[in-house]
């Protein structure tokens, strides 16, 4: 599980050069050779800014992972690594990653923000049962919270969890339980809201030898495409409706600064920064790394990164939180 504090670090790195190598989840074979040959070419670019015996010494760490075979056996959907004269970082993903090699004086992070969108956090409320119950899921990590609800201020406790985490409440029941909910809330709801059909309980189910836990991550899974998507419109129409207003911005210095100053809810991006496929080596120019800060400060201040529309020409787009 690759966490948001992982990304701090890379974030904050400026030094020259800082190369960000990024090699998809394919054969064992396909990735070695992918990085054998990135290797070569990167050995030749950086003669630009080190010397025959920098550039060795430099390449050392990446060198060393063609002879690691623990690097290998835990293979996953894509490899991510990182380097600078002073830095050296290698992580696995659970999601796919584009074949890509950025150069420049900032680590180049944008291929990791789709997987950001997928390990963002629902709350899930589980309806069906005699006394709720209340989890924590993404695509990859599902878990029962610690919480009472068994009190009659339980709802509002749900709602304090909510406001202070900023997350998306899921309500899994029936359509009855799930009114029955929303009725018992004395206070506007000022989070997105989704509902899921309950979990079907099927006859090896019911002899309990699977767990409902079990059942409702099954569920909340078949789910996650569409409720990604429902926050996607949610923030877009968002942007929309405040458009025109001092609550918008669509120049990149101006979105990035409000980024790192944590100003910004919603980040739209154009979507082809997200997965270009390219072997040979990229050099990062000032508007890229404009975008990587504002991306990764975004996400690190608690906003949301999202692609553009298809149909919207901009580079880039956000709404601010003040």
């Amino acid at each position: 599980m690759l966490y948001l504090d992982a990304l701090l670090p890379l974030a904050n790195h400026q030094e020259s050069p800082a190369v960000s190598l990024f090699i998809p989840g394919q054969s064992i074979s396909s990735m070695l050779i992918i990085l054998k040959t990135t290797l070569k070419k990167l050995a030749s670019s950086l003669s630009e800014h080190l010397s025959p015996s920098e550039i060795t010494d430099f390449l050392a760490p990446i060198s060393a992972q063609l002879n690691d075979p623990a690097i290998w056996n835990e293979r996953k959907a894509g490899l991510a690594i990182f380097r600078s004269p002073t830095f050296f970082l290698l992580i696995h993903t659970p999601h796919p990653l584009p074949q890509q090699t950025v150069v420049g004086e900032h680590f180049h992070l944008l291929p990791l923000i789709p997987y950001f969108e997928q390990s963002q956090c629902f709350h899930l409320l589980d309806l069906g049962t005699k006394t709720p119950m209340l989890y924590e899921a993404n695509a990859f990590e599902f878990s029962p919270i610690a919480v009472s609800l068994k009190s009659s201020s339980w709802r509002q406790e749900v709602l304090t969890l909510l406001h202070k985490s900023r997350t998306s409440l899921v309500l899994v029941g029936t359509l009855k339980e799930r009114t029955h909910f929303l009725a018992g809330i004395n206070q506007p709801f000022f989070t997105h809201t989704h509902s899921i059909n309950p979990p079907k309980t099927s006859a090896s189910s019911s002899k309990k030898t699977i767990s409902r836990q079990a059942l409702l991550q099954d569920v909340f899974l078949k789910n996650l495409e569409c409720l990604l998507e429902e926050n996607r419109k949610q923030a877009w129409e968002g942007l929309i409706n405040l458009q025109r207003t001092d609550h918008t911005l669509s120049n990149i210095r101006e979105v990035t600064n409000a980024a790192y100053n944590t100003r910004v809810d919603a980040l739209f991006l154009n979507t082809s920064v997200f997965s270009p496929q390219t072997t040979e080596i990229e050099h990062c120019d000032e508007s890229q790394a404009l975008v990587n800060m504002a991306a990764s400060h975004t996400l690190l201040n608690r906003g949301r990164v999202y692609p553009l529309p298809p149909q919207q020409a901009g580079p880039v787009a956000a709404t601010l939180r003040y």
